[in-house]
């Protein structure tokens, strides 16, 4: 048994390690703009940061189309129906380029008012707002690109996206190089050379993360039309018929969940405007290395949906319980030890991104306090996305709703505001806020009420 369990493991770590490498590069966007303008100082980090929320709470939207969308292209795919394939693939291609059009224009437009209700103040205002409208206007190629790499997971071509995902992150880091800092003599090899640059600064560094996400929307597009599995045909299109009564039934909880989690995620770092640009820089280089943690849980979540919704497709429901326990002990595994790393060496995380003593003594208790929360969070992520796969999303907005909607925000109020607890207390909210859910997440899962066969008519 332990044989076989290993062999599990070894099949479902191979299908894993394209999501894995996709969603690490995905969150390296971000990583990397922070990186790089955190040797300009404070006030570029907190640009770049401040809109950290906002941006989530954008591409929940996309992601809430693509994993109510391929949970149900997956159990098509898995009962070997070409028509359904067909229909749900075009209609949830459609509906992410129409949201995705919606969101650009509102970003473009609304950039610096989103900016200023964030709690930029006026010096980090001016380059927030562009850093914002410049990235959110591409969230159509965005929006694009999720779901087309999901279509890719649904017919186990898991690597395609994986390499482009790749590809386009060190395409970012390129692009960012020659446009964020000044033409200056660079040591190549013990030689001098004079490297290039546009001295743009945080602008630059949306600029890369704006034609990195381009980028890799028209390869996907370019591949998935070479690949025949899918057939996209504006006859396919069903408002009514596919998109309300389908697609959208299972998207909208999972909708909500981010919605409800990005809110509550918006009034945390608004509270940690209020302590200043340190206290800004410091808290959003902690959440970025926090990334470093959950964007291979995220890879593990994304691939355990789509193969349960497969196997469930398939009528068999012990194998989709056996894998599922699986890919939830790895994941927990990891991330705890993840947060050992956190707990033991915070400084050297840290300096990876500034060379501000300030900014790195405040960060270094946050980092540390990242461990307590890496098995909740472990379960959070992973349990979700499994349930997601199996259609089972509104219980995970429901928790969620009770999460981030009551205990994250007034827990938030209670020791921020009322008891001063300062960017402490803010954090034992959110950690709080993530136990709970964890474990609530993982007595669902226990109950193996979220088991559904079948496809999800």
């Amino acid at each position: 048994m332990k044989k076989y369990n290993n062999e599990i493991l070894k099949k479902l770590l191979i299908l894993a390690f394209p999501s894995i490498i996709q969603e690490i590069c995905m969150v390296s966007f971000q990583l990397v703009d922070t990186a790089m303008v955190g040797y300009l100082g404070a006030v570029a980090i907190a640009a770049v940061s401040i809109n950290t929320a906002p941006i989530w709470l954008i591409n929940g939207i996309g992601s809430a189309c693509a994993i109510g969308s391929s949970a149900l292209t997956a159990r098509s795919v898995g009962a070997k129906d070409q028509a359904a394939t067909d229909s749900l693939s075009t209609n949830s291609l459609f509906l992410c380029g129409v949201l995705g059009l919606v969101v650009s224009v509102i970003f473009i437009f609304f950039g610096y008012h989103i900016s200023y209700l964030m709690g930029a103040d006026e010096e980090v205002l001016p380059y927030a707002a562009l850093y914002l409208q410049i990235v959110g206007s591409v969230f159509i190629f965005k929006y694009l690109a999720l779901i087309l790499s999901a279509f890719f997971r649904c017919i186990g071509k898991f690597k395609i996206p994986m390499y482009i995902n790749l590809f386009s992150g060190v395409l970012n880091i390129v692009v960012n190089y020659l446009l964020i800092f000044p033409t200056r003599n660079i040591q190549v090899l013990g030689i001098e050379i004079l490297m290039y640059g546009a001295d743009l600064g945080v602008v630059g560094a949306a600029i890369g993360t704006a034609f990195s996400s381009f980028f890799s929307c028209m390869v996907l597009w370019i591949l998935i039309k070479k690949n025949h599995s899918f057939h996209f045909k504006a006859k396919y299109i069903q408002i009514k018929n596919i998109i309300l009564k389908k697609i959208l039934p299972l998207s909208a909880p999972v909708f909500m969940e981010n919605i409800i989690t990005t809110t509550g995620q918006m009034v945390f770092l608004r509270l940690v405007a209020t302590f200043g640009t340190v206290i800004i820089a410091a808290n959003s280089l902690a959440l970025s290395i926090e990334a470093v943690s959950y964007s291979i849980a995220y890879g593990l979540s994304s691939t355990a949906s789509a193969v349960i919704g497969n196997i469930l497709g398939q009528g068999d429901s012990k194998k989709a319980l056996k894998y599922s326990y699986i890919f939830f002990v790895f994941g927990v595994v990891y991330m705890c030890l993840c947060g050992l790393t956190f707990i033991t060496v915070p400084e050297i995380y840290l300096s990876l991104f500034t060379n501000s003593d300030k900014v790195i003594n405040s960060g270094k208790v946050l980092v540390m306090l990242l461990s307590v929360m890496q098995p909740f969070f472990a379960s959070t992520i992973i349990l979700g996305g499994i349930m997601k796969g199996a259609g089972d999303s509104k219980y995970v907005m429901s928790v969620a709703m009770l999460c981030k909607g009551v205990v994250r925000i007034t827990t938030s109020l209670l020791f921020v505001v009322i008891l001063d607890g300062g960017i402490i207390g803010a954090w034992l909210s959110m950690i709080l806020d993530q136990c709970i859910q964890g474990l609530l997440l993982f007595r669902r899962f226990r109950s193996k009420k979220w088991i559904v066969t079948g496809v999800i008519k």
